[in-house]
């Protein structure tokens, strides 16, 4: 059986992960059985070294092959500005770059959906208002008027 202790080991394993993200896939290419890689095997991901072997591929792979907003923009300009390129791809360029840099905010009121302020005065007319509804239904109930 393989150990967690061997490097060989952790970089197989770490590899594997990065590759297609399954833990017992990434321990069956580190040497374990299928038995143990699906059942007791995954434990060994809380090994710190297996950790920072994951991470260190990841990063590598993020700074790699992962285009930050300056490339994309760069690559877009690129395609929009090519004339032998598909006039749909050159729009789709255009917009993407726009988009890219909020060319095309939608202005939106911003509605204040708090109640009004209400002088004291006004609050008390509104609560002598609702009293004198309120008596005014309870005698209609009451089939009384007046």
């Amino acid at each position: 059986m393989p150990s967690i202790k061997d490097q060989s080991t952790v970089g197989a394993i770490a590899t594997a992960f990065c590759e297609h993200r399954c833990k017992s896939r990434a321990l069956q290419a580190g040497g374990y059985s299928k038995y143990y890689s699906e059942r007791a095997g995954l434990k060994l991901f809380t090994n710190v070294q297996l950790i920072v072997a994951i991470k260190t591929i990841d990063d590598k792979t993020k700074t790699e092959h992962i285009a930050d907003k300056a490339e994309r923009q760069q690559f877009w300009t690129t395609v929009y500005l090519d004339t032998k390129a598909n006039m749909g791809d050159r729009l789709r360029a255009s917009e993407l770059l726009g988009k890219s840099q909020a060319d095309f905010t939608d202005n939106i009121r911003n509605i204040d959906d708090s109640p009004p302020e209400l002088t004291a005065e006004e609050i008390e007319n509104a609560k002598a208002q609702a009293k004198s509804n309120l008596k005014l239904l309870t005698n209609n109930e009451l089939g009384e008027t007046g």
